[in-house]
């Protein structure tokens, strides 16, 4: 049976029927991915927020997270709609891919791959509404939200051996040399009759990861994605974060040589952390303001 349009163009019963069965199957698709992204959101951040976000580690996380969205739903609102939408075939292999990387995260007690396939089920249903194009305009937020969960384990503890040792060495350097008696063995420290461990979270990656962050973010905002000021400022970031990390350190066993044991009390180391950071943060600024800004002003 044929029904007769405008223009008299007949269109078959069959062929709106299959028609209608095309949107039904996006429409379930798209509630599929809504529903996952939802139920999965909720099981990983509140893994997130009892495992890792409570761990000197972690503690940036929600920060990041949310200054990420604010720049998903700001970017979004300006963005405009795809006429014909993104590719169902890329949605679909994208789709695959979060739910296997959810699934394995869930089974194995990986919350980074839980938070991955967030962030890339997410993209998928952009990707879906909009079109990849919103996406790729995505990907400096995609990438800055990475920021908000530590990475694994096994990936960084080399890494983190290594600048326990060298942090500890240069700092018991530093020290002996005002004259106070001091000493290390490994990351184990001597500063007069005390003992001092330098622990995972002293090794400079959390503050390295944290600075890398707040730069790139810092980078988005004030150069618009200037590839020059991003890969300068960059390159001053890992010095940034050994350095006050040595400092870190240094004050710690002066402040042991002065006050005794109260210096390493649970509520000074975290005062002293919370000091370096500021101290990193303002040291980036000031690379900024006397070196990147100006060479960035020069190229144009």
């Amino acid at each position: 049976m044929f029904l007769r349009g405008q223009g008299g163009s007949t269109v078959s019963l069959s062929a709106r029927f299959r028609s209608g069965l095309i949107v039904t199957r996006q429409q379930v698709a798209l509630a599929y991915l809504a529903v996952a992204f939802s139920i999965w959101a909720v099981i990983s951040i509140v893994a997130l927020a009892t495992n890792v976000w409570d761990t000197e580690q972690g503690a940036q996380g929600p920060i990041i997270l949310a200054t990420g969205l604010l720049f998903v739903v700001r970017h979004l609102r300006a963005a405009s709609p795809s006429q014909t939408g993104g590719s169902p075939y890329l949605s679909g292999i994208l789709a695959i891919i979060a739910s296997i990387l959810f699934f394995v995260g869930f089974a194995f007690h990986v919350v980074q791959m839980q938070y991955l396939s967030i962030i890339l089920m997410g993209a998928t249903i952009v990707q879906t509404f909009l079109g990849v194009k919103e996406v790729k305009n995505l990907w400096f937020v995609l990438v800055y939200l990475c920021f908000a969960v530590p990475m694994p384990t096994f990936l960084v503890q080399p890494i983190i051996s290594a600048l326990k040792l060298a942090l500890s060495d240069g700092a018991v350097r530093a020290v002996a040399a005002t004259g106070i008696e001091a000493a290390n063995s490994g990351n184990r420290l001597f500063v007069d009759q005390y003992e001092v461990s330098v622990e995972d979270a002293c090794s400079g990656i959390n503050s390295l990861i944290s600075l890398i962050a707040i730069s790139t973010l810092y980078i988005y905002v004030r150069y618009a994605g200037k590839w020059r000021a991003a890969v300068l400022l960059l390159v001053f970031v890992p010095p940034i974060a050994i350095g006050s990390n040595i400092l870190r350190i240094i004050g710690v066993l002066v402040a042991v040589h002065i006050f005794g044991a109260r210096a390493l009390e649970e509520h000074m180391h975290a005062t002293a952390g919370i000091m370096v950071s500021i101290v990193a943060i303002g040291v980036l600024f000031i690379v900024d303001a006397a070196f990147i800004k100006r060479f960035v002003g020069e190229q144009g």
